[in-house]
């Protein structure tokens, strides 16, 4: 019989909207919840924009905390107020969307609170009587069940793994606030650097625009910047291409970067390495421009075009304004 337990979703914000991962996340929190019985509790900082924040209200969830004191992202402060409200809605499950942050606090919490920790989960189900969670190894070769034995258990979310809820609630909304952390003493944030350019993040975009070293020397990587701005989308870059410092970081898809859910994914110039194909395979559709027709990224890509991307992509270019001036 498995024993009642509530689970606790950390929510974030980007810009002026609350980040569909997290949303994503709610999702995952009340399949855990259907099956322990129990209730679906969230929270978020009072420093996230307005939009941010009704858009929580209406989430399916029994509860929101707001905490007034989470401003400049400081992990032990946040990790602290979670452990805090995981006791006060006596949630045994924890459950964060799988971004930079929410690895960070993730494992942070898990271990202050002695708990099981798994990451990037891409499924909830049950079986013999508990939760089991599915999570991707071996580059998404594998796609492993997992049944939580533990008491206590903290979870994060793989992008695009997760319907966005579509029913809506009216959780009671509490005002929250917490002490400095003990840790917080041996390190201090001087500040955030955001990204340039107002592009949507990659986690977040409905479309995503990306290279590899096929594209060259970064001067040739207006193009395909112009044809995110064109769609709409990010810019997405492989490894080997922020290795060599020709796109930040940031922009790195792939299995040690980011995973990407968008409706499009264009690939240009990319060969399409077992560890990018891990981070796009949530990808609705994905549609490859390469010279090499024997590219791995074919393998996976819904339409394929085999031609000099050089040629291909400005062509591409005026077809899209075409389109938009017509519309």
């Amino acid at each position: 019989m498995i024993r009642m337990s509530n689970v606790l979703v950390y929510l974030q914000s980007k810009g002026n909207d609350l980040l569909k991962a997290s949303a994503e996340a709610v999702t995952a929190a009340k399949a855990i919840a259907s099956v322990t019985n129990g209730k679906v509790h969230a929270m978020i900082s009072s420093t996230a924009p307005d939009e941010a924040k009704e858009k929580a209200k209406q989430l399916p969830i029994d509860s929101l905390h707001v905490f007034s004191d989470l401003e400049t992202y400081n992990l032990y402060r946040h990790a602290k107020a979670v452990q805090e409200i995981a006791e006060k809605t006596e949630s045994t499950h924890i459950v964060l969307s799988a971004t930079t942050h929410g690895r960070e606090i993730g494992t942070t919490v898990a271990q202050r609170i002695e708990a099981a920790y798994f990451n990037d989960i891409t499924a909830v189900s049950t079986g013999d009587g508990a939760v089991v969670v599915t999570r991707p190894l071996y580059a998404n070769k594998i796609f492993l069940g997992v049944k939580l034995t533990e008491e206590k258990n903290v979870i994060t979310t793989r992008a695009g793994s997760f319907d966005v809820p579509e029913e809506t609630g009216t959780p009671g909304v509490f005002e929250e606030n917490t002490e400095p952390d003990s840790m917080e003493e041996k390190f201090a944030v001087l500040r955030v650097i955001e990204p340039e350019g107002k592009r949507v993040d990659l986690t977040e975009a409905d479309v995503v625009v990306s290279g590899g070293r096929g594209v060259g020397e970064p001067e040739n990587w207006k193009m395909i910047e112009e044809l995110a701005d064109l769609l709409g989308g990010a810019v997405g870059a492989t490894r080997a291409v922020t290795d060599a410092g020709w796109r930040p970081h940031a922009e790195q898809v792939g299995q040690t970067g980011k995973i990407v859910s968008p409706k499009l994914y264009i690939a240009i110039g990319l060969s399409g390495a077992i560890q990018h194909i891990a981070g796009i395979q949530n990808s609705q559709v994905i549609v490859a421009i390469n010279k090499d027709e024997e590219a791995p990224i074919f393998k996976v890509a819904d339409y394929g075009i085999v031609a000099d991307l050089f040629k291909a992509v400005p062509l591409l270019i005026e077809e899209v304004k075409k389109l938009k001036q017509a519309n």
